[in-house]
């Protein structure tokens, strides 16, 4: 009747308000979207990152960084403070890659209409110091670094030095990937950064470190 009324008056049929979601349950809808999507690590990355704003219980926090039971009751002065607190302890880029699974998860909430709007869609993450990844050690640095390091630890530095190993691809080496008859390393699919498989050529001082163990 009070859209029919609203109709002769060519006013838009007045529509039911949308109940604001559980914030919980929204995060766990959103999980279980994306779980088939992103690489295992980043789900349970997701996971921890949502818990600690949301449900808390992580690092020795009983609270959540935001103690709201309803999407729609989150602030921007929530996120501000968590900023500033959060802060103070970690890094601007730690503090943006934590508060990023909760701004996505709000936004996929409201593209799906579970939500009538988004009450974080304004907020601005922290700037990030720029980090030259580029800069590689200069000759002394690497006689400085290989002569205060024990033996056993200098010959980790070499390898290191020696094959451009990432810290993971090393410790995730065997002694298959070795081929001391062609004189490379293999860096297996499953643990390069990019997914795909490598070769390394092995110098001299890198087979004969290896060839010694």
């Amino acid at each position: 009747e009070v859209n029919a009324t609203r109709a002769r008056m060519g006013l838009e049929p007045k529509r039911p308000q949308r109940a604001s979601m559980r914030l919980s349950e929204l995060c766990q809808k959103y999980l279980k979207d994306i779980s088939m999507r992103v690489r295992e690590k980043t789900l349970k990355d997701y996971e921890h990152s949502l818990k600690d704003l949301v449900l808390g219980g992580v690092g020795g926090r009983k609270k959540p960084w935001f103690p709201v039971r309803h999407a729609l009751e989150l602030t921007p002065q929530m996120v501000l403070q968590y900023q500033m607190e959060a802060g103070k302890s970690l890094s601007p880029r730690t503090v943006n890659v934590k508060l990023k699974p909760l701004l996505q998860a709000l936004n996929w909430a409201k593209r799906n209409q579970l939500i009538s709007e988004n009450p974080l869609e304004d907020i601005q993450l922290l700037p990030e110091r720029e980090v030259n990844r580029s800069r590689s050690f200069t000759p002394i640095e690497i006689v400085r670094l290989l002569n205060a390091s024990a033996e056993g630890v200098k010959q980790v530095w070499e390898v290191f030095l020696g094959t451009g190993l990432r810290k993971r691809e090393m410790s995730s080496m065997k002694w298959s990937d070795v081929d001391f008859d062609r004189g490379r390393l293999t860096v297996r699919s499953s643990v390069s950064k990019n997914h795909k498989e490598r070769r390394i050529p092995m110098s001299s001082r890198v087979r004969e470190i290896l060839f010694s163990l």
